[in-house]
């Protein structure tokens, strides 16, 4: 019997062990599965995703696995077209999936050391550091087409999120932004998600955004404070955009003192804005600005109409350095 008993223990190990490795053979081929899923359906679902892997993924508990190093690149639509907007990389330390309640069952998503940058080389230090992300999901990892279908409700929230602001997908978020304005000027922003009226968003800390408000050439209005606060991704191209405007404007009237500076402070702004991001995106940052802006209301609407002039001469492809001949010669601006 004595002699039996290592050889009983060996075999328990040995099954445990082999028991061990199999779970992690399923795991990691089913966890590959669903990322492919969501990878091939991705444009459907309102994004592009390329280059999507993980290194590991592991079993913490009976409840809970964990996949470590995951990255991908996304593109999300652009709003009411069938384009795509910017590239940005997507890094996550960790990511964890824990059982929440065996009612659904319901499971929790926690990312942890994320970080989000474009792709655009010009753009080196925006980024976005998160210390911690959470999701709520009513979902069976064992399924991987229904886990995959879960995953893709969570890109598509976070595609809401990067056009509107904001998405119906429940999330927690804990971190910060860090941009530069300029060579001389780096930024950075606490970053947090509240909700409102069954809307979750993620902004800017209102108080840092009045601190990076006072950086720029021109300081924000009320409203386009709380417009730049709820789009942290954008907020940097978005600010760097506004101070070059301008800019830009500033140095046309140094020329011809007569030159009417802000029709085209406003024609240039929308246009880049256009360029940058999708004409939808431009009429909302613009009219943000007019909300509360200084000014009689016939000088409101002198800025739409140039606003609006600016979008249709990125419509029509017009090169930037033809806009100063449009501003002064195009039925559509209001030169004021």
């Amino acid at each position: 019997m004595r002699r039996l008993f290592p050889v009983v223990v060996f075999a328990c190990c040995a099954l445990v062990l082999g028991l061990y490795f199999l779970v992690a053979y399923s795991l990691d081929a089913a966890s590959r599965r669903a990322l492919g899923s969501v990878v091939a359906n991705s444009e459907r679902l309102g994004f592009r995703m390329q280059a999507a892997r993980f290194t590991a993924v592991r079993l913490d508990s009976p409840d809970a696995v964990h996949w470590e190093n995951f990255s991908a690149r996304v593109r999300f639509a652009r709003e009411g077209t069938e384009s795509f907007g910017l590239e940005y990389l997507i890094g996550v330390e960790r990511a964890t999936l824990a059982l929440e309640s065996f009612k659904g069952p319901v499971f929790e998503l926690r990312l942890q050391g994320i970080r989000i940058w474009p792709a655009d080389p010009l753009r080196p230090d925006d980024r976005i550091v998160g210390r911690s992300m959470r999701f709520v999901l009513p979902m069976n990892p064992l399924r991987p087409r229904e886990a995959a279908v879960e995953a893709g409700r969570v890109f598509r929230g976070l595609g809401d999120l990067v056009r509107s602001g904001s998405t119906s997908v429940p999330f927690g978020f804990d971190g910060r932004c860090v941009f530069r304005l300029s060579k001389a000027v780096q930024l950075e922003g606490r970053l947090s998600s509240y909700s409102e009226n069954g809307r979750y968003f993620l902004a800017i800390d209102r108080t840092d955004m009045k601190r990076i408000s006072s950086s720029l050439r021109e300081p924000l209005t009320d409203a386009e404070i709380e417009f730049v606060r709820r789009h942290p991704l954008q907020a940097p191209e978005l600010l760097r955009i506004r101070d070059r405007a301008v800019t830009a404007s500033e140095t046309a009237v140094r020329t011809d003192p007569a030159f009417p500076k802000d029709a085209y402070r406003h024609v240039l702004w929308s246009w880049l804005l256009v360029r940058a991001f999708d004409p939808e995106f431009s009429e909302r940052a613009t009219a943000a600005h007019e909300d509360g802006a200084p000014g009689s209301a016939e000088d409101s609407r002198m800025d739409l109409a140039n606003n609006a002039a600016g979008r249709a001469l990125a419509a029509e492809g017009v090169a930037e350095k033809d806009l100063i001949a449009h501003v002064l010669s195009d039925p559509r601006v209001v030169p004021g």
